[in-house]
């Protein structure tokens, strides 16, 4: 079912999604240790974001995709990630997502193993469609992405996700 529905992600997770979701463990500390190193922004909120003190956000809500792929995921504070729940942002913060994985993949390839560079950029490698030399490359990195992202937004909003979600401070 999913070879003749390429465009409609994890069919067979959302037939029989699994009873205990994943938890976010690893990506968390990847993220921790990029956050040690380097300054990160909030991409919705533009505050600062503190290695102790920050959420996962699924850029594509997990109800939709049913996975917890890193290159979905993103760091935000923790009051974003509330306010945004399920939401599908608004396409203007598609870029900030695009730079902040890029500059997550620069930061953690200097600082890794060769071995644990290859074990955790492997689902970008899968679902984006490039080498790893492509993966350090900005340009091949955001077009990888807005090929992948581009169907993914169409098909969620068709299917009732609410889109064009965007930071309001209160």
């Amino acid at each position: 079912m999913q070879t003749r529905n390429p465009n409609v992600p994890a069919i067979p997770e959302k037939l029989s999604p699994p009873s205990v979701r994943t938890t976010l463990n690893a990506p968390r500390a990847y993220w921790r240790q990029a956050l040690e190193t380097e300054s990160f922004n909030c991409i919705y909120s533009g505050c600062q974001l503190h290695p102790d003190e920050f959420e996962l956000d699924h850029f594509i809500p997990c109800s939709f995709v049913c996975h917890d792929r890193p290159w979905n995921l993103i760091p935000v504070t923790p009051r974003v990630n509330a306010m945004k729940s399920n939401w599908l942002p608004d396409k203007s913060y598609v870029s900030a997502f695009i730079d902040s994985q890029n500059h997550w993949l620069r930061v953690w390839r200097e600082t890794v193993t060769e071995r644990k560079w290859h074990r955790t950029t492997e689902p970008y490698l899968m679902d984006l469609h490039l080498t790893h030399e492509a993966l350090l490359e900005e340009d091949s990195l955001k077009e990888a992405y807005e090929n992948v992202l581009r169907p993914l937004f169409q098909l969620a909003k068709q299917i009732g996700f609410k889109g064009n979600w965007t930071y309001q401070r209160s």
